[in-house]
């Protein structure tokens, strides 16, 4: 196996780990709220930027510019929501809001990956109308419990998505890295 095989793998199963564990690290804090919020999701957030650029690199590496571009577009906007959690009030909510102007081109580039399978460039792009509403929300002077709401929706399906693209990497690795018996 190359040096380049061997970080392919490294790749794959790095940014599936984050993906994972930024999935699973909301869902199962929720249970568990008294613990701080910000902490969760802030680190959920790092894992999920780790993920992307990670995605961005293999995209490159396999010759796929556009989607590499739009998961470095992604991992920006992705900062947005890490920023966020430094700000109550307004302020918070119009830096989360703001990263709907990220979210919807990177989502279009990401879906320029031609490997992705049609649900996952489906899931792709239905994930860039929760930015929406919660940028429509809070621009509309919404009710903060339903912004709040809304954003959570977001957040979750967000990690859904990442999580979702965490999983087409490892299926293509495992095709095209058969485990040796």
């Amino acid at each position: 196996m190359t040096h380049h095989e061997r970080e392919d793998k490294l790749i794959i199963n790095t940014q599936f780990i984050c993906f994972v564990l930024a999935f699973l690290i909301p869902l199962i804090a929720s249970a568990f709220p008294q613990y701080g919020n910000s902490f969760i999701w802030k680190s959920a957030d790092a894992l999920v930027i780790t993920g992307t650029v990670l995605l961005s690199i293999k995209a490159a590496r396999d010759g796929w510019e556009m989607a590499a571009a739009g998961f470095i577009l992604i991992s920006i906007g992705w900062g947005g929501y890490f920023i966020q959690h430094e700000f109550a009030g307004e302020t918070g909510k119009g830096v989360l809001a703001s990263s709907f102007y990220f979210f919807f081109p990177s989502m279009l580039l990401i879906s320029f990956y031609r490997p992705f399978h049609w649900y996952v460039k489906i899931v792709t792009l239905l994930s860039i109308l929760p930015p929406l509403i919660v940028l429509i929300l809070v621009a509309g002077k919404s009710k903060p419990d339903y912004i709040d709401f809304c954003t959570s929706l977001n957040f979750k399906f967000l990690h859904f998505t990442a999580f979702i693209w965490g999983l087409h990497f490892m299926a293509e690795k495992t095709k095209k890295y058969p485990p040796v018996a």
